[in-house]
């Protein structure tokens, strides 16, 4: 735990939110991070009237993302657990990225909880064979997108079993079919993030934020 945070604290990027400091009292562990004034990305995807967002918009914000997170690549950490309760949108628009590798730290002595069914749904299917790299980050990134632009989760099971099952055997409903309008460009680079194949994805994560610079330009 304590290696994970001191990592992340090396991490100074515009759209990671900023570690300061880990230590521990009374045998309580802890990691101190900057107070961002906002809200989890999420809160968008629960409850009753939740709404999707404008592709363009998401689009700019997982963007935005990914450019950080592929600086994080570049200095070798990876995230581990890319989903929209760990990107937080502030009052002012800007979008923040938290918890770099702290989701092994966790997850070591943890079970089934809450915390690791809500990372089960943004998994690659090559995670559950033990493989974690630069493109199972990709792939978290690009399901998170698909939920954002659709309002939808892209998998649902009733048990963590049934879970796994779909996600590794399963598609998610085209986009095409659940967003009246949806750019093409937009839906080909979340199709190729997405791809149960990491050969089929982007090399890199900086990849899909240029192509998704190059949606946003029209190019």
């Amino acid at each position: 735990f304590h290696r994970e945070a001191r990592t992340a604290a090396a991490l100074h990027h515009t759209n990671i939110v900023p570690v300061f400091g880990v230590g521990e009292a009374d045998g309580l562990h802890y990691y101190v991070m900057q107070l961002i004034d906002g809200e989890p990305l999420d809160n968008l995807l629960q409850g009753p009237d939740r709404k999707p967002l404008d592709p363009r918009h998401a689009a700019d914000l997982v963007r935005r993302v990914a450019q950080a997170v592929q600086y994080a690549h570049d200095h070798k950490p990876l995230h581990r657990d890319i989903k929209p309760a760990n990107i937080l949108l502030d009052r002012e628009g800007g979008v923040w990225i938290t918890d770099f590798g702290l989701a092994q730290a966790l997850e070591r002595e943890a079970t089934i909880t809450e915390h690791v069914a809500g990372t089960l749904r943004y998994m690659a299917p090559e995670r559950f064979r033990g493989v974690a790299d630069e493109r199972t980050d990709q792939y978290a990134l690009g399901i998170t997108l698909y939920e954002l632009v659709s309002g939808t989760r892209a998998f649902e099971g009733a048990t963590s079993g049934e879970l796994l099952q779909r996600i590794a055997e399963h598609e998610p409903v085209p986009l095409r079919t659940l967003v009246p309008g949806m750019p093409r460009d937009l839906n080909t680079i979340i199709e190729k993030a997405i791809a149960k194949n990491p050969v089929h994805r982007y090399r890199t994560v900086g990849e899909m934020a240029a192509d998704l610079r190059n949606f946003l330009d029209g190019l």
